[in-house]
């Protein structure tokens, strides 16, 4: 206690606070803390390497065995540090958007003080750790979908990936004849636009139901989906499953980002008319909620900004064309 005091003496921050609070009482022991790089160790599946939290410096840190009371302290107050970072992190985002740009704000966060659940995390076994410190995860269903999908593409990635279609002399339309039929029905069951239960046996033409997953595909892409296979649709199929993995691990901060944003903006004005526009879809930019009173359609508002899907691309030049002949 008195090296943790000592420590702590000049230091008026939230972590000083907390163990003043608790009389500066170490909080760690050998097998909590091993819970907690456990745990850290496996945020990888939800986009956060365990190296931003400096997870080898703790690890080192619990193997040694300190020489005296001040070592002991350092290594508590390095554990708590570590705890507080990482629940901020999963609770309120990587990146607080006031620190990119100046006009900027902090979002409302999500858990206002991270001790409250590192005071509820230490009063249980090693086991219950992690399943405590996940409360700070986003409860949106489309997280768990982002992180079940980031799980799957890293598994195709490990066994080296999917094939590249063979290319095209003329854009394929349903009913023709070719070769890379089978491997196209690989990739697009990869990716879930073709079930998983549909049939293995490689039709000898670019069939119905082939045609109707390249759709899906297209959909997702921003691509008009008529399950034709041009260029644009090829190249799309054969972006490297790296790829998707990079626009995963950035849609996971920013789909939180997205709502907390546009919901927190909504709910601070009032007296204006305010519509909802999609920017990727088959046609271009459809609208989502029309422009009306903001003051009596703040609700159906939100619902439909919630309900946004995150895949897609953003083909803004023409898209803001259009809202700017809407609005």
């Amino acid at each position: 206690r008195a090296a943790l005091g000592d420590a702590l003496r000049d230091q008026t921050d939230r972590v000083g606070t907390w163990y003043a609070e608790r009389k500066f009482a170490p909080a760690w022991n050998d097998a909590m803390a091993s819970a907690l790089i456990e745990f850290v160790g496996g945020l990888k599946a939800h986009g956060l390497e365990p190296c931003v939290f400096r997870i080898a410096e703790l690890e080192t840190a619990w193997q040694l065995k300190p020489d005296d009371d001040a070592s002991h302290a350092a290594r508590d107050l390095l554990t708590t540090r570590l705890a507080f970072r990482v629940i901020t992190i999963l609770a309120n985002g990587y990146v607080d958007p006031a620190s990119l740009h100046p006009k900027w704000e902090t979002l409302p966060k999500r858990i206002a003080d991270p001790f409250a659940l590192i005071d509820r995390a230490l009063v249980l076994t090693p086991e219950e750790l992690a399943p405590m410190f996940e409360r700070a995860l986003p409860h949106d269903p489309r997280y768990r979908q982002l992180v079940e999908k980031l799980a799957r593409y890293r598994e195709i990635a490990a066994k080296g990936g999917w094939r590249a279609l063979p290319d095209l002399t003329d854009a394929l339309k349903q009913g023709a004849v070719w070769q890379g039929v089978g491997l196209l029905r690989a990739r697009l069951r990869a990716e879930g636009d073709l079930p998983a239960e549909a049939s293995r046996i490689v039709p000898s033409t670019y069939d119905a139901e082939t045609a109707a997953a390249v759709e899906d595909f297209q959909f997702r892409h921003g691509i008009d989906p008529d399950g034709v296979i041009g260029p644009m649709t090829l190249t799309e199929l054969n972006s490297p499953v790296t790829h998707r993995i990079n626009a995963l691990l950035v849609n996971l901060e920013r789909l939180d980002i997205v709502r907390k944003v546009t919901t927190t903006v909504l709910d601070s004005i009032e007296g204006v008319n305010v519509g909802l526009m999609r920017f990727n879809d088959d046609d271009g930019g459809p609208i989502i909620h029309a422009v009306s009173d903001l003051d009596t359609n703040r609700a159906s508002l939100i619902s439909k900004i919630n309900a946004l899907d995150h895949d897609g691309q953003t083909p803004l030049a023409e898209v803001l064309y259009e809202a700017a002949l809407y609005w």
